[in-house]
């Protein structure tokens, strides 16, 4: 994306080369249901991933579970956590990246299970609440929009900068100058960013965004490079709004200032 992008080692990474997969075990008619009746966003307070045990315990976090198996957490401590999930049975989550959960006791409105980290075998007992989708506020629809990088003195931008395109086995094609990034955040909390050289789109990066918990005009934006949601994907972004109006959006990252105007709908 573009804030991630100005990372100092950012050439388009080569996808592993694919795996024969093995047979996949037929989820159960208790599975499935789980798998599509958890989807959406739960809220819980004092839950340190990792095992904190000095976490606030009104601190505010939340897991989000999206329709394409994808899940993010990110814990009353600010640690962030993303990868696939996959319902085992009517009660038991498996969170690649992080572990388990279970004991599940689900609700139209709330939440309640177990989530064991395997890493550190911390075991937190979480009760939720979901978050319902209102109607969309006035600050995410001036938000999600398709937006330009701005090449302009006092703002960063890879406009200029030189990128490579690799083939599975890591072997450069070619490479590209790009000369305009676009990005569009939608209201389904996805993202899309577009690198262009000559009018041609190069590259393409997908991810996930959703607002802070309790900081206002700061969202969290990530991605993940490998298709497989490993461990390198949990990089976060947390994307500070400093000026957004219907045609210029400002933004900082850490001490990283960029500048977008909008684009118009053809």
């Amino acid at each position: 994306m573009i804030l991630a992008s100005c990372s100092k080692n950012d050439e388009q990474s080569p996808e592993p080369e694919k795996k024969p997969e093995p047979d996949k075990e037929i989820p159960s008619p208790e599975a499935k249901k789980l798998q599509s009746d958890i989807v959406g966003k739960w809220e819980f307070k004092g839950v340190s991933i990792k095992g904190n045990n000095s976490v606030n315990t009104n601190s505010i976090g939340f897991i989000k579970f999206y329709a394409d198996s994808v899940y993010a957490i990110f814990d009353g401590n600010g640690d962030f956590f993303s990868g696939r999930y996959e319902a085992k049975n009517g009660s038991t989550i498996t969170l690649q990246n992080v572990g388990m959960l279970n004991d599940l006791v689900l609700t139209k409105d709330q939440a309640n299970f177990k989530v064991t980290n395997a890493s550190t075998n911390k075991i937190n007992i979480i009760s939720s609440n979901k978050i319902v989708q209102g109607a969309v506020s006035n600050l995410t629809q001036s938000l999600c929009r398709v937006w330009k990088e701005v090449n302009e003195t006092g703002y960063t931008s890879l406009i200029g900068a030189t990128r490579a395109i690799y083939d599975d086995k890591g072997n450069i094609i070619r490479r590209y100058t790009i000369d305009n990034i676009t990005q569009e955040l939608t209201t389904s909390n996805t993202y899309r960013t577009i690198n262009y050289a000559k009018n041609v789109a190069e590259t393409t990066e997908n991810g996930y965004w959703e607002w802070h918990p309790t900081k206002p005009n700061i969202y969290l934006q990530w991605r993940n490079r490998k298709k497989d949601y490993d461990s390198n994907s949990t990089n976060i972004n947390q994307v500070s709004i400093d000026v957004l109006n219907k045609d210029v959006f400002k933004l900082s990252v850490d001490d990283l200032k960029l500048k977008m105007s909008y684009v118009p709908a053809n």
